[in-house]
C-alpha cells in the first residue's frame, strides 16, 4: 500500500469515526469499520443497479417482465414503451404503456426490486443503532413485504394500487397505475392534507400495520383528494404494531413538515397520544436527527411556493 493510499484510508476511518462516535458513546466505531470494508462491494452493487435501471426500460425486457408476473398476454399485438417514474435507490419503478394498432391502450406499473443496499443495510443492523428499527434489505424480502401489504391494505379498504401480479423469483411486482400528484408537494399547497395524513397513519396502525417508510414522497393525492400510499418495502405486520414502529412512522412523516404547528396538526389528527407513543416518537425523531441529518434540507426542497396547476382536481 502506498503512503497516499494509507493516508486516505486513515482519513476515511477518522471521518467515519467522527461522524458516528457521538451517537452512542463510541459504540458505532464497528459500524464505521464495517462500512469502510464493505464500501468497494457496495459500489459494485450501486453500479449494477444503475446499469439495471437503464436496461429495464427496453421493450423486450418489459415483455419478459410481464411474462414473469403472468401478464404476458396483455402485451400481445401491442407496442410496448416504458419510462421510470420514481427515483428510488433500491428499486426501479416503470410506467408501462401498451398501445394497440386500433388506438386502444393500457397503462400499468412494474416495480423491480434491485439488489442494492443489502450489504450496507446488514452492517447498519448488525453494528449500528438502526438495530432498533429493523428494515428489510434483501430484494426478495422487500418484495414479499410489498405484495403482502398491497393485498392486506386493499382488503381493508385503503386506497392502494391493486396488485396485478408478481414474481418473487424475478423480484417484480405489477400494479395498476394511479394518476395523482405527489403528496410531498401538495401538502405545502393544501394544508388540509396534513391532518388527513395523520388520520391515515392512525387507521393503518389500528390494523396492526406500519409502513416503515412514511415518506410523503412515497404517496400520491388522487383526483378524489385521497392520499394513496405506494411504497411498502419496509412495511411490517404482526397483528399488533409495536409502539416503536408506530412512533417511527409518525416521526418520519412529521420530519418532512416545516413548522411545529404543522406537526401539531398531524399529531392531533392521529388521535390520542399515549405516553408510549409519545416516547417512541421522540426516540425515533432523535434517531432520524442522528442518522439522517439531511432530512431537514430534504423536506424543505419540495416546499415550493405557488399554486399547483391541478390543485382544483385534488382538493379534499
Amino acid at each position: 500500500m502506498t503512503m497516499a493510499a494509507a493516508v486516505l484510508a486513515a482519513v476515511l476511518v477518522a471521518l467515519l469515526a467522527a461522524l458516528t462516535w457521538r451517537r452512542r458513546g463510541g459504540a458505532l466505531l464497528p459500524l464505521a469499520a464495517a462500512i469502510l470494508v464493505l464500501s468497494p462491494v457496495a459500489i459494485v452493487e450501486w453500479l449494477g443497479a444503475v446499469f439495471a435501471r437503464r436496461r429495464l426500460v427496453q421493450p423486450a425486457r418489459v415483455r419478459r417482465a410481464l411474462e414473469a408476473v403472468g401478464l404476458g398476454g396483455l402485451a400481445e399485438g401491442c407496442t410496448v414503451s416504458a419510462r421510470r417514474i420514481a427515483k428510488g435507490r433500491m428499486n426501479a419503478v416503470l410506467l408501462v404503456t401498451l398501445a394497440r394498432p386500433d388506438g386502444a391502450g393500457r397503462t400499468l406499473v412494474l416495480k423491480h426490486l434491485l439488489r442494492f443496499g443489502t450489504l450496507l443495510g446488514w452492517a447498519a443492523r448488525t453494528f449500528g443503532a438502526t438495530r432498533e428499527y429493523q428494515t428489510a434489505q434483501g430484494a426478495t424480502a422487500r418484495a414479499i413485504r410489498e405484495v403482502r401489504a398491497l393485498r392486506r391494505l386493499r382488503r381493508w379498504g385503503f386506497p392502494t394500487p391493486r396488485c396485478l401480479g408478481f414474481s418473487l423469483r424475478a423480484r417484480i411486482i405489477a400494479m395498476e397505475y394511479v394518476d395523482g400528484l405527489p403528496l410531498a408537494e401538495q401538502m405545502a399547497r393544501q394544508p388540509a392534507l396534513i391532518p388527513q395524513l395523520g388520520a391515515l397513519l392512525a387507521r393503518m396502525h389500528a390494523h396492526g400495520f406500519s409502513t416503515g417508510d412514511a415518506n410523503p414522497e412515497n404517496m400520491l393525492v388522487d383526483a378524489g383528494g385521497r392520499i394513496v400510499p405506494l411504497d411498502f418495502e419496509q412495511s411490517h405486520f404482526h397483528g399488533q404494531t409495536t409502539w416503536t414502529r408506530k412512533g417511527f412512522d409518525v416521526a418520519w412523516a412529521s420530519a418532512f413538515l416545516a413548522t411545529d404547528e404543522e406537526r401539531a396538526r398531524l399529531h392531533a389528527a392521529y388521535g390520542p397520544c399515549p405516553p408510549p407513543l409519545a416516547d417512541a416518537t421522540r426516540a425515533a425523531r432523535a434517531h432520524l436527527d442522528r442518522f439522517f441529518p439531511i432530512v431537514e434540507w430534504y423536506g424543505r426542497r419540495w416546499r415550493a411556493p405557488g399554486p399547483s396547476p391541478r390543485a382544483a382536481e385534488v382538493t379534499p
